[in-house]
């Protein structure tokens, strides 16, 4: 402390003002330029996000809704025999085999092989679900093998009263 101050006498207070007037410039100047590069940063990280993160997410988030909208209107079909909803069901795959197709195109999945491995799976598994369509309508239009139940009391309960 002795040392600052016998330092700091030798200047006059007009040196000292420009001395602290410099400082805070100097510390002024470190925070703008911690500020820029953190700015810099932050947006190659939204460009990245927005060009190759974003797009994928939303075509999984429309994949995943489709869907869920095919196999609601699947659903209501075999219950209700609605011609609409078949035709909502037909089309919602359609949508789907779209939706994976563009996915699987986008950058991030052809770049990552985990994701694109991830979407290969998702591929496989909505195949599957493709394939039970010829078994879902068959049900749809015959109610014994959509009920079960039905066709087991025409089959042993019914003749027997």
């Amino acid at each position: 402390m002795n040392f600052l101050n016998n330092f700091l006498s030798r200047f006059s207070i007009r040196v000292k003002l420009w001395i602290g007037f410099g400082v805070l410039l100097l510390i002024i100047a470190a925070v703008v330029a911690t500020s820029v590069r953190s700015l810099t940063v932050t947006r190659a990280d939204m460009v990245n996000v927005v060009n190759r993160i974003q797009p994928t997410a939303l075509e999984s988030m429309d994949l995943a809704t489709q869907l869920e909208q095919a196999s609601g209107s699947l659903g209501l079909y075999l219950v209700s025999k609605a011609p609409r909803e078949k035709d909502a069901y037909e089309s919602g795959l359609g949508r789907v085999g779209a939706i994976l197709v563009r996915l699987r195109k986008e950058p991030l999945v052809r770049g990552d092989r985990e994701i694109e491995g991830l979407v290969k799976r998702i591929a496989r598994k909505v195949k599957k679900f493709e394939g039970y369509r010829a078994r879902m309508l068959d049900l749809a239009t015959d109610d014994a093998k959509n009920f079960p139940a039905i066709s087991y009391a025409a089959e042993n309960i019914n003749p027997l009263s």
